[in-house]
């Protein structure tokens, strides 16, 4: 997952926010969300598929400040192609449902505008956003590793999925989680 957006930081789980500082909770009109991605206009986030998934499901609207703020207008691109795009969208609208095919989709591109009048308060929620996993393909579960018949270490910090195990001497383990590999 890469993103880019023309204020602030990116949320995960929180609205966007002032660089710097914590994302609130994400709320469309009256309706908070637990997880979801919190985005501002102008930006796009984009996610590599690698052919993996049959569905993208989320609830767009805007961040929920005050009533008549912000005018998002949301896009969703699927190989380069729009297959989705929402008339502008303020706070004071209801949450609406998207879902969007992604059968064999290699790259999946969530975007945020500004409808034209600028980036004020523009604050593109994509609650529950999720990919469904194709069900025809392959998927193996969490990646136990034990070194001798001794549990091993715990992974290292993760970074964009990828981690190591390792012991002070031995064998050590790379672990690309988002792609389901470990290499030896």
């Amino acid at each position: 997952l890469k993103h880019e957006q023309q204020w602030g930081d990116f949320g995960l789980n929180t609205a966007a926010a002032a660089t710097g500082n914590t994302g609130t909770p994400l709320q469309i009109g009256d309706r908070t969300f637990e997880r979801g991605l919190g985005h501002h206009a102008n930006g796009e986030i984009v996610v590599d598929l690698r052919g993996q998934f049959i569905e993208f499901r989320s609830l767009i609207g805007v961040q929920w400040q005050g009533g008549s703020k912000g005018s998002v207008t949301f896009q969703v691109a699927v190989d380069g192609e729009v297959v989705f795009k929402s008339e502008p969208m303020s706070d004071s609208d209801a949450a609406r449902e998207v879902q969007v095919p992604l059968r064999n989709a290699r790259e999946l591109r969530l975007i945020a505008t500004d409808s034209g009048d600028g980036i004020g308060c523009d604050m593109a929620n994509w609650a529950e956003a999720r990919l469904v996993r194709d069900p025809s393909l392959p998927s193996f579960g969490a990646v136990e590793t034990s070194f001798a018949g001794q549990p091993a270490p715990a992974l290292s910090a993760d970074a964009a999925g990828f981690s190591l195990l390792a012991a002070e001497a031995g064998p050590q383990v790379a672990v690309m989680e988002s792609a389901r590999m470990c290499t030896v």
